[in-house]
């Protein structure tokens, strides 16, 4: 878990992954990379807090337009 992942109760909350690898101290170029990395970095996140995506019923992602995503790649 981390500063941003809060245990209450019977829910867990997490926010603020954003496909950065702590590891290495970067960020793919690749946004299918960050996304993945992304969904591990939860998934890590949902153990700790003994959970599992299973146990999910509500996620909000928010994506950059057209314009920044076509520049990317």
């Amino acid at each position: 878990m981390t500063d941003e992942d809060v245990v209450d109760g019977d829910w867990a909350h997490a926010s603020g992954a954003t496909g950065f690898d702590h590891t290495t101290m970067t960020i793919p170029d690749d946004v299918v990379e960050q996304a993945e990395r992304c969904l591990r970095d939860i998934g890590t996140a949902l153990a700790e807090a003994e959970r599992a995506f299973a146990d999910v019923v509500r996620v909000r992602y928010l994506l950059p337009g057209r314009s920044v995503r076509a520049e990317s790649g």
